[in-house]
Formats: C-alpha cells, sequence, structure tokens
C-alpha cells in the first residue's frame, strides 16, 4: 500500500471544499488515513496548506491522567 503525502491530503481536503481562509476543527483517527509518509505531520501540514493563509487549524486533545485535582470549583486550573 502507497504511503498517503502531505500533497495528496490537501488535495482531498480541497475537494471536499476547504479553502483559504477557512477555520477547520480536525478530529479523527490518524490509523483511518492510511500509512502516512512523515507521520501526523502530514495530517497538520496539509490541514495548514489548504487553510492558508488566513484560515485556522484547532485540534481537541486530551491525556489520560487524573487531572480533577487539579481544578478550583470553578473548574479552572489554578495560576500557581
Amino acid at each position: 500500500m502507497p504511503f498517503v503525502t502531505r500533497a495528496r491530503l490537501r488535495a482531498d481536503l480541497e475537494r471536499l471544499g476547504l479553502r483559504a481562509g477557512d477555520v477547520v476543527m480536525a478530529h479523527g483517527a490518524l490509523s483511518r488515513v492510511g500509512r502516512l509518509l512523515n507521520g501526523p505531520d502530514a495530517v497538520i501540514g496539509a490541514l495548514i496548506d489548504a487553510t492558508t493563509p488566513g484560515g485556522t487549524v484547532v485540534a481537541y486533545t486530551d491525556w489520560d491522567a487524573c487531572y480533577d485535582e487539579l481544578l478550583d470549583r470553578e473548574g479552572r486550573v489554578a495560576e500557581t
């Protein structure tokens, strides 16, 4: 199976309608994209390429850590 490249991903994103100046939220399983040449950086780069100039790429991140004890009563992390 051939590698999926940044250029191919950009072309696919543009075929889906992503354009310069757009705001896009990315959240998904990289394993579903295929064998990525340069790994996750290829996806990030393609999103940036397709939305620039003037666009915004945002992504959800999380970690498997228990962090509830770090939050105050309002659900915020204290400055200290």
